[in-house]
């Protein structure tokens, strides 16, 4: 079977004026279709940086080498993808589930309008009342009560668990969507908040520290 996301040889060093720091070497693995990765280390192991490198997420200081291959229809690596390319990946193909959800969401919006953002994006066809339609169906996928009504709230009148839940669906699954990439998943006090968005056949990777697990 043909792994869905290949990650080969990469190395990530961050570059200051006065020096170079490596930090991750030489890390290799695939994701099949189907499946589910854990990346488990200690804090300061490379876990969230090899992580977000998928999807071009790091400052520009960071130095990487090596292939981030994602086999769709056809193979691409994602570290050779220009911005326009990354971004129409981003939210539409792959999905990242941030490991702070109070800080990873945006404060002055509500959470439907953050969650409707992906759908104005990745589905331009979709007027307003349809991207609201269809984030209150998200809201109320995964378990969040009242949805119509938390639909025009803000991240902080949410707790903890409901921001990570809001915010595993700032990635709509419509449309194919292949991969998902949660950073902590036990965190923000919630022991199972889990992955939810993976088409079937899709993927997905988890990054825990093994002190949480």
């Amino acid at each position: 079977m043909v792994p869905l996301l290949s990650i080969k040889s990469l190395s990530i060093d961050f570059k200051t004026e006065e020096s170079q720091t490596a930090a991750v070497k030489n890390i290799s693995f695939d994701v099949a279709p189907g499946e589910l990765v854990a990346i488990v280390g200690e804090s300061g192991s490379g876990k969230s940086v090899t992580a977000l490198s998928v999807l071009q997420l790091l400052p520009k200081q960071a130095v990487l080498t090596g292939e981030i291959l994602f086999n769709q229809k056809n193979q691409v690596d994602l570290l050779k993808l220009s911005g326009k390319q990354i971004t129409g990946i981003r939210g539409n193909k792959i999905a990242m589930v941030f490991q702070e959800p109070m800080t990873s969401l945006n404060p002055v919006h509500t959470v439907g309008r953050q969650i409707g953002e992906v759908f104005r994006i990745h589905r331009p066809q979709m007027g307003a009342p349809e991207r609201r339609v269809a984030t209150v169906a998200l809201l109320r996928e995964v378990g969040i009560a009242n949805p119509e009504q938390r639909c025009d709230q803000f991240a902080h009148q949410l707790c903890h668990g409901a921001c990570q839940q809001q915010h595993q669906h700032t990635a709509p699954q419509q449309g194919g969507q292949h991969a998902a990439i949660q950073l902590d998943p036990r965190g923000a006090g919630q022991a199972d908040v889990g992955i939810v968005l993976v088409n079937p056949g899709g993927i997905a990777m988890a990054v825990q520290n093994p002190a949480d697990v």
